[in-house]
């Protein structure tokens, strides 16, 4: 928790000097979300079971997974992993709030899907560059992941009301639950602390250009640089 509080307190820093810094909060909410998206589907995929790929679809199959199932939330292996996400995000929502036009977790899954649809047929990419064993693992991953995405992923609307996907709804539900005992929540964890780093590293960034063009002046930038290089040290060890 100690490297999100530093990550707040700086950010609170810089915008009562009035320095820029909400690029930092909405680069670690979407790694946050991203986190939280893939976490929630291991539990749902624990839950609800694999979609089984063409051509295994066997009665044996169907028996080995649903052996594999499990009814509690909290007892999937993906329940930490998401515990530590949805505290992120309420941690962020809780000091900075959602800025208008902020799509939420709803767009951060369409964003998702997007990115695991492919543009180019197999053929065609095959073409290109050849067949490839790694390459056709990458395509039934990224099918794989699709399938899960659309799969518990999608809204649906009922008598005009537009009702929550199942990952929406589970990251909702964890949310609310993890925002009970936030001072607790076990938030040292390398993806945090590397996201973070990265942030603090870009507003450095761009704190230098601003200050190169005269935006900002040296008294506010002393104490926030001290502040970024902090996070950035303790990120990368």
């Amino acid at each position: 928790m100690d490297i999100l509080k530093e990550f707040v307190s700086t950010v609170r820093l810089a915008l009562a000097a009035k320095i820029q810094a909400f690029s930092m909060v909405a680069s670690l909410r979407g790694t946050a979300r991203t986190h939280a998206i893939y976490r929630a589907i291991d539990v749902l995929v624990q839950k609800n079971g694999t979609v089984p790929a063409e051509g295994e679809a066997t009665l044996e199959g169907r028996n080995v997974d649903d052996e594999q199932r499990t009814e509690k939330v909290s007892d999937c292996s993906g329940h930490l992993g998401l515990s530590i996400a949805c505290a992120v995000l309420a941690v962020l929502d809780e000091e900075f709030g959602l800025w208008e036009g902020d799509e939420g977790i709803a767009g951060a899954i369409r964003y998702q899907i997007e990115c695991n649809t492919p543009q180019a047929s197999e053929a065609d990419e095959d073409a290109l560059f050849g067949s490839d064993h790694d390459a056709e693992r990458q395509r039934a991953e990224m099918a794989n992941t699709l399938a899960n995405l659309e799969r518990f992923g999608t809204t649906t609307t009922k008598r005009k009301k537009q009702i929550p996907s199942d990952i929406e709804s589970l990251i909702m539900e964890t949310q609310m639950s993890v925002s009970n005992d936030l001072d607790n929540a076990p938030l040292d964890v390398d993806w945090i602390g590397q996201a973070i780093g990265k942030s603090a590293k870009k507003q450095k960034l761009r704190m230098r250009e601003q200050y190169r063009r005269g935006l900002i002046k040296k008294e506010k930038v002393m104490q926030i640089v001290e502040h970024l290089d902090a996070m950035a040290w303790v990120a990368n060890h």
